[in-house]
């Protein structure tokens, strides 16, 4: 019955998933760099130049004290209307992947519903690259580089029950990288990204 339930959450989250050719010609994806944050958003064009609400919105840092990180940029907020949440990650992972070393999740906790997206970026995404993180301490003793502090991946086999040595199956454990651009780049074809500096 779980594998089932499992199976039921991957099959909505994929089919639900929205992309590039969902967007409306109103619609762009805008991404604001202010030093150590980089904001992802989906909004808008209202015609009579007023404001809109993002249809989404995603917030990556660096320079998080979480540990070097594998150079990682970390998801500190996201929150998306139905089915945009997808597209918002895979902009943000190929711009991280680009401006550093990757994308990873909170290092102190997650909510359900983002654990379901790392964990369908783990198992069903061949086009991501899944780089696992250490431990701060250097347990696996190759140097500083990939040690991070690993809070959400312990909340996370607290939860579930998991078994201490099962700590590297967590997909919080990891950093994901998405090379190559190509959701950034189709978006730019349509015309449909905008990118600037805050200073």
């Amino acid at each position: 019955m779980k594998l089932l339930r499992e199976y039921i959450r991957e099959a909505l989250l994929s089919e639900a998933a929205k992309g590039v050719d969902d967007l409306s010609d109103w619609d762009y994806v805008r991404v604001i760099k202010d030093g150590s944050l980089a904001e992802f958003s989906i909004r808008m064009d209202a015609d009579d130049g007023s404001w809109m609400p993002p249809i989404g919105s995603l917030l990556i840092i660096k320079g998080h004290g979480a540990g070097e990180c594998s150079d990682a940029w970390m998801v500190a907020n996201a929150s998306a209307k139905d089915g945009w949440g997808p597209l918002l990650y895979d902009v943000a992972m190929e711009w991280a992947t680009e401006y550093g070393g990757g994308l990873m999740a909170d290092r102190v906790s997650v909510s359900n519903d983002a654990y379901r997206v790392w964990d369908y970026y783990k198992n069903n995404r061949p086009d991501v690259e899944k780089k696992q993180l250490d431990m701060p301490q250097d347990w696996f003793k190759n140097g500083p580089q990939d040690d991070c502090k690993q809070g959400s991946t312990w909340k996370w086999l607290a939860k579930t029950d998991g078994d201490e040595e099962e700590w590297v199956e967590v997909p919080l454990s990891k950093v994901y990288r998405k090379s190559g651009m190509k959701t950034i780049n189709a978006l730019k074809a349509a015309g449909k990204f905008r990118e600037e500096e805050r200073r």
